[in-house]
Parts: C-alpha cells; sequence; structure tokens
C-alpha cells in the first residue's frame, strides 16, 4: 500500500523574501527533484532514488553549497504532486509587517515621531521611547524601527512626508518651454580689477530638444546678467513661449518680468528646493561638469573670454551633436531640424532689443549727477535736487537716460578734466514782478500790543 503524506506534514519554516527569491528557491527545489517527478514510478523505486539525490551537495541561485536529507526531497516531491510548481514557493511569513517588540500603541507613537519631525532618526526615536519609558532599555534596535519607518514611506532623516507626484514629461515642440538654471564655475581673472572671481554661467536649454541654447559665463549673479544672455538666445533662436526657472533673484527681478510681459513669455518657477522639477537643465549640466569643468586646462584658461569661447565650441560642436538617451538616440540638434519650420526666428532685432530696458529711480546732486551700476553721470542742471526716472539698455552699457517728463533725455558720465574749463554762469532768466501783500509780521505785532486798528486807519485816510 503506498504511504500517503500530507504536505503539512512537511512544511518548511517560513522565511521572509519577496516573489522573486521564492520563485528562484522553488526552481532549485524542482531542478532536483525535476528527474524524479517527470518518471513513472513503481512501487518502491522512489525511496532508493531520493536517497542517491540525498547524497550530492547542491549549489543555489547565491552560490551556497547545500545538502538536503532524503526526507526533505520526499516532501518536496508529495508538494509538487499536489499541487505543482506553486506548491514549492516558499511560504510567507504569517506576522510579515508587524513588529513584535512593539505594541499597536507605540508603533502609531513610533510613526508619529517621525511625522513630527522628520529630521528624528531611528536612534532619537528609539531614545525618546526609552527615556519616556514606553518601551525598556535595549528592547528595540535601531534595524526594526528603521523597517518600521521604510514600510511606511517615512525613512530618510529629512524626508518629505507629504511629496506631490512626480511624472516623466516633455513638451510637444521646440521654443515651447526653454529650462533655465544658473552654476557657479571656476575662478578666472576679472579684466576690471585684476583679480580672479568665480565665474557665474548661466544655462539656457530647450525642453523638448535639450538643444544648449546659449550657455554664457559672467561675474554677476544678477537680471541684467541673465537679461543679456537671454537676449542673445532670443536673437540666435527665437522667442521661446514660456521659461522655467528656479526662484532665484535674478530670474524674479522686476526686469525680467517687464520683458517677459512685453515678449509674452510665460514664466512658470520651478517648486523651492525641487531641483528634479528641472530635470532637463540639471542632467546637462552633470554632463557639463564631468565632460567639459573636469577636463579643462586651466593653465590655458585666465580669462572669462577664454572660459566662453571654450564653452562655446563645447556645446555647439560636441553636446549638440551627440547623440541623447532621453531622445531616443537622436542628438539635440537633430531634434531641433525636425521643428524647424514650427520655430518663428527674429527679424527686427532693433526692435527687440528696444525691449531690454530696465528703469531705477535716482536722487540728482547739486552738481547734476547721479550714480547708477558704479558710474557717475551727469544730468541737465534743472534737475538738481529731484528725484528723477533712469531708463538704460541691458544690453547696450553706454545707454542711459533720464525722464525728463515725457521726454527721454540722453545722459553721458561725468568729464571731471573737461568740467573743470566750463562756465559756471548762470543762464539768465526773465525776471517775474514780485507781488506786494502790504502785510508785515513786525508791524502785525505793533498793531496788536498798540491795539490799533489797521482796517479802520486805512478806511479814514480813504474818506479824508
Amino acid at each position: 500500500m503506498t504511504r500517503t503524506v500530507t504536505v503539512n506534514n512537511f512544511l518548511e519554516e517560513a522565511i521572509d523574501v519577496n516573489q522573486k527569491e521564492r520563485e528562484q528557491e522553488a526552481l532549485f527545489k524542482l531542478s532536483i527533484i525535476g528527474a524524479v517527478v517527470n518518471r513513472k514510478l513503481k512501487r518502491g523505486e522512489l525511496c532508493p532514488l531520493l536517497k542517491d539525490l540525498a547524497e550530492k551537495t547542491y549549489i543555489d541561485s547565491d552560490g551556497n553549497p547545500r545538502l538536503f536529507s532524503w526526507r526533505t526531497l520526499e516532501s518536496w516531491v508529495y508538494q509538487y504532486n499536489a499541487g505543482e510548481f506553486e506548491a514549492l514557493l516558499p511560504k510567507q511569513r504569517k506576522d510579515k509587517g508587524t513588529v513584535k517588540a512593539l505594541s499597536d500603541e507605540n508603533i502609531k507613537l513610533v510613526l508619529d515621531l517621525k511625522r513630527e519631525d522628520p529630521g528624528r532618526s531611528a536612534w532619537c526615536i528609539i531614545d525618546i521611547l526609552e527615556k519616556a519609558n514606553k518601551v525598556s532599555v535595549g528592547l528595540l534596535c535601531v534595524s526594526t524601527v528603521s523597517r518600521l519607518l521604510r514600510r511606511n514611506g517615512l525613512s530618510g532623516p529629512q524626508i518629505e512626508l507629504e511629496t506631490p507626484a512626480r511624472y516623466r514629461w516633455t513638451v510637444s515642440r521646440c521654443n515651447e518651454l526653454w529650462q533655465v538654471d544658473a552654476l557657479h564655475g571656476p575662478k578666472v581673472i576679472d579684466p576690471k580689477t585684476g583679480r580672479k572671481r568665480k565665474a557665474i554661467i548661466f544655462g539656457l536649454l530647450d525642453d523638448r530638444s535639450r538643444l544648449a541654447i546659449r550657455v554664457h559665463a559672467g561675474f554677476r549673479e544678477t537680471q541684467e546678467e541673465f537679461l543679456n544672455v537671454l537676449y542673445e538666445a532670443m536673437a540666435r533662436r527665437g522667442i521661446p513661449e514660456a521659461l522655467l526657472p528656479d526662484n532665484h533673484g535674478s530670474f524674479r527681478g522686476h526686469d525680467v518680468r517687464v520683458v517677459c510681459g512685453h515678449l509674452k513669455i510665460n514664466l512658470v518657477f520651478a517648486r523651492p528646493g525641487d531641483g528634479a522639477g528641472k530635470g532637463v537643465v540639471e542632467r546637462f549640466w552633470r554632463s557639463f561638469r564631468k565632460s567639459f569643468l573636469n577636463r579643462l586646462d586651466y593653465s590655458k584658461v585666465k580669462t572669462i573670454d577664454d572660459l566662453n569661447l571654450r564653452i562655446s565650441v563645447w556645446c555647439e560642436e560636441q553636446y549638440n551633436h551627440k547623440t541623447h538617451s532621453g531622445l531616443n538616440g537622436f542628438t539635440p540638434m537633430e531634434m531641433w531640424s525636425k521643428d524647424s519650420d514650427k520655430i518663428t526666428l527674429v527679424e527686427d532685432l532693433g526692435a527687440l532689443k528696444g525691449l531690454f530696458t530696465g528703469e531705477a529711480k535716482r536722487k540728482v546732486l547739486k552738481d547734476s549727477t547721479v550714480s547708477f551700476c558704479g558710474k557717475v553721470y551727469e544730468v541737465p542742471t534743472h534737475l538738481r535736487g529731484r528725484k528723477v526716472d533712469l531708463g538704460y539698455s541691458i544690453v547696450e552699457d553706454k545707454q542711459v537716460w533720464v525722464m525728463d517728463g515725457e521726454t527721454e533725455v540722453p545722459i553721458k558720465e561725468v568729464d571731471p578734466e573737461k568740467n573743470a574749463y566750463r562756465s559756471r554762469k548762470q543762464s539768465e532768466l526773465p525776471e517775474k514782478p514780485k507781488p506786494t501783500t502790504g502785510l508785515n509780521s513786525m508791524e502785525l505785532l505793533l498793531d496788536k500790543v498798540l491795539g490799533r486798528d489797521k482796517k479802520k486807519e486805512l478806511n479814514d485816510e480813504k474818506d479824508a
């Protein structure tokens, strides 16, 4: 009579593994007993076969040698006969996801402590629980609390507990959106001071094609510097429909908003601290550091012009013509060329330049001068002591004017040596007749003290 063995008598110890590991373990078991379960055996043939198999050493998927008794192999055979491949999968732990060392109340407390202060580490939470006499000293270990936090999505010392959903996205055509950012570069010589200063590199990338529209280095991280870079980018590649910068002041300035308003460019600012929201330009900076900044021969890069020359060559000759994994093997220039019929280039650069202007308020000193951007300008003398509105071209440094009413009056820098020989004579203005009121404060006071009625005396004089 065939001996019947129930599967329940041969359940192995449950192990906490993921589905892939469970399947690997089941395949490993099947590789050992496969030759047995696929044969039609007569009564009494199974046991000798299993004993022969039990004398061998087997190497599992992790490369570890393992030995099994013939009774274990017999249990696998009966499991397979009862439930086939699924029956060979290791059983999941019934208490998976629970923490035996903590009550339900303390589990909630651990999670609340983390939510209250995301900076609390697992060790810090254990310390609080022990000091509050919620658990015995030494009962909890860091790995236990860490697993609990990880399972509830609260792992990490500075985790965002309410992270908004993030999706992979891209716009539908070129020039629909440019991503904007700035990077602190190497130190080079500033020609104005003769000293080394850190270069600030502005970068504008087209979101659709990943094309480096304009990458340029300067010494200031200001809105004026950014607008200069933006103008050059538009002059070459057209006007974008929207810009995606971060919240730095160089992108949020009044002049930037005015220029974008005139050009109907939508400013969409990334969330503070959310660098991944500008993934295209952030990925570009990674390549820029790795392939450009880290490969520069700084013995030959002395000035800002040296740096900009190399930036331009790298962007135009290497980056823009290199296949991009995010473009399905196309290069940024190839993607840009595909949309060439949809891109409108700027025809009137003079009109575009006229929109890149700024305003500033200044008070005119008694010597008819105002200070602006480190320079001293001379204004018409009749504006002395008044607050005036200055206008200036962002892309042409020498163009500055003062608003005299509704009139734009161009002004120039002061020439102190030339002014030394200028006439100080005031222009002769026609004299205006002064009105006569006949009132004097001292005489009025005297009349009051003496009790004189000045009005009555005047009437008497008229009657006489």
